[in-house]
């Protein structure tokens, strides 16, 4: 589940509806295969305790999961792709059970990232 470690309690909206809706043009596997794959990622990483939502999954998606999202669901629009990733990694997350992730905007040096970090907190210590 995603929290919210200033307000100390858990986010259970949706942000972007605009740009979630086009998940309905994704089959109910292609959503499900999409969200699989991100866990996938996640727990196969070498620390599963941060995920940065741009750099999971490389820049190839032909033949993965996520080609359906850039082919169907952002109808080949690479800056609508790219949102609707990084909002089905907040999806994933907030669906992933005993587990606790917040976020934040981070840069490397002087380097903003462009997408959104998450790490694990454990609210309850």
């Amino acid at each position: 589940m995603l929290w919210d470690i200033e307000k100390d309690k858990e986010i259970t909206n949706q942000p972007h509806p605009d740009t979630w809706r086009h998940t309905k043009k994704l089959s109910s596997s292609e959503f499900d295969g999409i969200v699989e794959e991100i866990n996938r990622l996640i727990d196969g990483a070498k620390s599963n305790e941060v995920a940065t939502a741009g750099w999971l999954p490389g820049n190839d998606w032909s033949d993965t999961p996520f080609q359906c999202i850039y082919t169907k669901a952002a109808d080949s629009d690479y800056d609508t792709s790219a949102k609707l990733f990084g909002l089905f990694v907040w999806h994933t997350l907030q669906k992933r059970q005993g587990e606790y992730w917040a976020f934040g905007r981070y840069s490397v040096g002087e380097r903003e990232i462009r997408s959104m970090t998450y790490f694990r907190v454990y609210p309850d210590n």
